[in-house]
């Protein structure tokens, strides 16, 4: 009796998402030119531009046969140029080697991905001339395609690649497969261990660039072991894109003379509710810049015609006469309305530029006392003098009318003759004390209740009240005294300009403004002034180089310089690079370089120890089991981990029995194979937990 086992292998794909330029002779004479038909190099340096695009050999002169006119007509292959070419976003589709399963692969003899799209469709190209190949079918003959993404190199890899016409493949940026030209199919290969700028664990840049160019065939062929990946995915779907395929800054016009329009950085993810790119939502629009130097001067833009206009400052303030002062930072103000002591500023009528003030209320609500104001001192409240000359009498004020009230001292006896009581001057009164015989009691008459005045009597007997407090500059200043007799001096000459970056001062009545010096003795600001808020440090702005080279200064000399910028990660299992096409920092999963034997072991990041682990597979099924495992059975195909991964089905017979291996994976296909252990044709190492090559069948 026979038995057979019927294996179910997955044979996975990568896809990756490239950018295809559509052209035509017609509009790029580049194309269908006359040629040798044979591999011409050095069309292109040996090193891409900053924006990872190949450069032409030879500026504006004509390449070696002439197949390549200028740089002008070179520069359009790659890049979107509106008029010139039509960007198409396409998938390219790489499929697993059967018997080699870590060599990834594609083969088309009759390469023409986008028949019937850009120029082929109608009404793109009133004048659109068509092409046939060799068997007379209609084909989209003239284009080029970018294929980016970068790898983590890990030691053994190759990239090989037959085809027609131009291919130029860099690694890091450097030139590694050079097949320029129209010409028959031709082969070319990579060792990448023969590369010195790699070095192994470290990711590396990828970029394939293909052009076919002329009637009547297209052969393409890639094999590789390369395990790329994306970056990052521009907004157009593009991996590694330069967004081109979807924006060009002309679509980003707001038809605002004053703001400059570009696309975003392509690594910048679609807005909140957007399946695809839209322009009117995700483009950058910045301010022109008008600003100036002079702070007497109000920059605009003219939103017609985009030019800074400039017209003076006008210092307006209401109460205030005001000019600016280029020197001064910017408007200065005289103040119309000094306030003083026994005068309050109230406002200011704004139309005919006038000043309202409050009188200082000195109102006791006594009518025993004599209320005024003096300028410097404040209020005085002067007691009423009541004396009827009788030491009898006790003399007051009534504070109810003002009047004086003598109330007689009962059992009081006049002064005796021999007791005479006379005053010391005509302010103090003095009178016999009624209690103790012989005895005189004595009282000032002047007395305005206010401390900061000396209570003196004239000659006259009148009262004096002297100013406690006296100005040292009496014509900028006077001198107030407040409630507790302390004397503050206050400025006659209001020599406030509403300027921060003066220092003000009053001499012999005139003020002067000084300028404030600013300075914070950090060479890596400038020091300005400003006349609202006075000294502003302003960090010195050093431009960057790129978006990855950030402009700083050096705090010793002042001087600017770059530094790389960083893009750090919290998480070891998550690279954080900075990326120059991408315009930004861009993150993805990290790529473990097995320790053991590559072909049996795959790097695998931890993502729960934050390690690189090393976990056993078999690359093909059984490949790696002993040999009393392998014997007999006949192997299908395992994956290798790629950029997007997918399972085509493919069917292999044993030749012999083996019916526990088809049993676990018919009870793995029911349940849906939840985790990767569950693989039947993946025998784990007890120590490791996943398979980390497998994906779950979608739901």
């Amino acid at each position: 009796m026979r038995y057979f086992i019927l294996l179910i292998v997955c044979l996975y794909t990568v896809q990756m998402s490239v950018n295809i330029f559509d052209h035509t002779p017609q509009r790029n004479p580049d194309f269908e030119v006359d040629n040798p038909n044979i591999v011409v190099k050095n069309l292109v340096q040996s090193t891409l531009s900053a924006q990872r695009k190949p450069v032409f050999c030879c500026g504006n002169s004509p390449s070696k046969y002439s197949i390549i006119h200028n740089s002008t007509t070179f520069d359009s292959w790659f890049t979107s140029t509106p008029g010139i070419n039509i960007p198409i976003q396409y998938n390219l589709t790489l499929q697993q080697n059967l018997t080699t399963p870590d060599i990834y692969y594609y083969r088309n003899d009759a390469f023409f991905p986008i028949n019937k799209m850009g120029w082929d469709v109608e009404g793109a190209d009133p004048g659109h001339v068509q092409y046939r190949d060799g068997a007379g079918n209609v084909q989209n003959f003239h284009f080029c395609m970018v294929l980016s993404a970068r790898f983590t190199y890990k030691g053994g890899e190759v990239f090989n690649f037959v085809g027609d016409d131009d291919v130029w493949v860099f690694i890091e940026g450097n030139l590694a497969l050079d097949l320029g030209g129209p010409h028959d199919a031709a082969s070319g290969s990579i060792i990448l261990d023969n590369l010195p700028y790699l070095t192994k664990g470290r990711d590396a840049h990828f970029d394939f660039f293909y052009c076919e160019r002329h009637t009547v065939e297209s052969h393409i062929q890639i094999s590789t072991s390369l395990e790329l990946k994306c970056g990052y995915t521009d907004y157009c779907g593009v991996c590694e894109g330069d967004g081109s395929s979807c924006c060009s800054n002309a679509m980003c016009d707001d038809l605002n003379a004053c703001t400059t329009d570009r696309c975003p950085p392509p690594s910048t993810p679609l807005a909140p509710g957007l399946t695809k790119f839209d322009p009117k939502v995700m483009c950058i629009h910045t301010p022109k810049n008008c600003s100036g130097s002079d702070p007497c001067q109000t920059y605009t833009c003219n939103t017609q015609s985009g030019q800074c206009n400039s017209d003076p400052v006008n210092c307006i303030k209401g109460c205030f006469d005001g000019v600016c002062n280029s020197n001064l930072g910017g408007c200065t103000y005289t103040n119309l309305c000094p306030e003083s002591t026994c005068k309050k500023f109230v406002q200011c009528k704004v139309s005919n530029n006038t000043c309202e003030y409050q009188t200082l209320n000195c109102d006791d609500k006594n009518p025993c006392t004599s209320d005024s104001c003096m300028e410097g001192v404040g209020c005085q409240n002067i007691m009423k003098i009541c004396d009827d000359n009788d030491p009898c009498t006790t003399d007051s004020c009534s504070t109810s009318d003002g009047s004086c009230v003598f109330t007689k001292i009962p059992n009081c006896q006049s002064c005796t003759s021999t007791t005479s009581c006379v005053p010391k001057d005509k302010c103090t009164k003095s009178e016999c004390d009624p209690n103790n015989p012989g005895k005189c009691i004595e009282s000032p008459l002047c007395n305005d209740n206010n401390l900061c005045t000396d209570d003196l009597c004239n000659a006259n007997g009148t009262c004096d009240f002297v100013k406690r407090c006296t100005a040292t500059d009496p014509l900028c200043f006077t001198t107030s005294c407040n409630k507790t007799g302390t004397c503050d001096q206050v400025p006659i000459v209001n020599c406030d300009d509403e300027n921060k970056c003066t220092i003000d001062s009053c001499s012999q009545g005139k003020c002067s403004h000084e300028m404030m010096v600013c300075d914070d003795h950090n060479p890596c600001t400038v020091d300005t002034c400003s006349a609202s808020v006075g000294c502003v440090f302003t960090p010195v702005v050093c431009p960057n180089k790129t978006v990855c080279e950030i402009g700083v200064c050096f705090v010793n000399n002042g001087t600017c310089g770059f530094k790389q910028r960083e893009c750090p990660t919290k998480n070891f299992c998550i690279t954080g690079v900075c990326d120059l096409r991408a315009g930004d920092c861009i993150e993805y999963n990290k790529t473990c370089v097995p320790q053991g034997r590559s072909a049996c072991n795959k790097g695998v990041c931890n993502f729960e120890t934050q390690k690189c682990e090393d976990h056993e597979y078999d690359p093909l099924p059984f490949d790696c089991q002993p040999a009393a495992v392998k014997a007999g059975v006949a192997i299908g195909a395992a994956a290798i981990a790629g950029i997007v991964i997918g399972g085509a089905a493919a069917l292999a017979l044993a030749a012999f029995g083996g019916k526990a291996g088809y049993d676990a994976w018919k009870s793995s296909q029911a349940a849906k194979m939840a985790v990767s252990a569950e693989n039947p044709l993946y025998v784990p190492n007890p120590n490791q937990g996943t398979n980390p090559l497998f994906q779950s069948p979608s739901t």
